[in-house]
């Protein structure tokens, strides 16, 4: 779940920016918080679009134009091999995509996947807005 503080100051302030800083795929099988997450993002100034699971999600890689240049994967502790394959076929469309996994499995072991680990960020949850933005943007600077 994604904890929204009453005034989002934070968010609001970069609003004008939208669609400057990149495109972001939020997969999460939980409508309302990819929604949420995107439209925070969307607040920050990236173009955010959403996605249920893994095939709508390669669906939305391949079609997307320009390509995304981030995806945040909502992973269960049970899904943790299915998050990571979901990953390397992405990257395998995308060269370039980063990464953030969310996940209350704080141990999640992404050493082994077919991606790059400057690539790659691990967010634990309870997901706060301040801590969403913050891991985003480090996975948006350049190397």
């Amino acid at each position: 779940m994604l904890a929204m503080p009453r005034g989002i100051t934070r968010v609001d302030r970069m609003s004008d920016m939208r669609h400057q800083r990149g495109r972001i795929l939020v997969v999460n099988d939980n409508w309302a918080v990819r929604t949420a997450i995107c439209r925070v993002l969307e607040h920050q100034g990236w173009e955010a679009q959403d996605a249920s699971g893994l095939a709508e999600a390669m669906e939305r890689a391949r079609a997307a134009d320009p390509p995304f240049t981030l995806a945040v994967l909502d992973v269960a502790p049970a899904e943790c091999r299915s998050a990571i394959a979901m990953a390397e076929a992405m990257h395998d469309l995308i060269a370039n995509l980063r990464f953030l996994f969310v996940s209350g499995h704080v141990h999640l072991d992404v050493s082994a996947a077919r991606v790059p680990a400057k690539a790659v960020s691990v967010l634990g949850t309870p997901l706060t807005v301040g801590r969403l933005i913050d891991a985003v943007a480090a996975l948006h600077q350049p190397d």
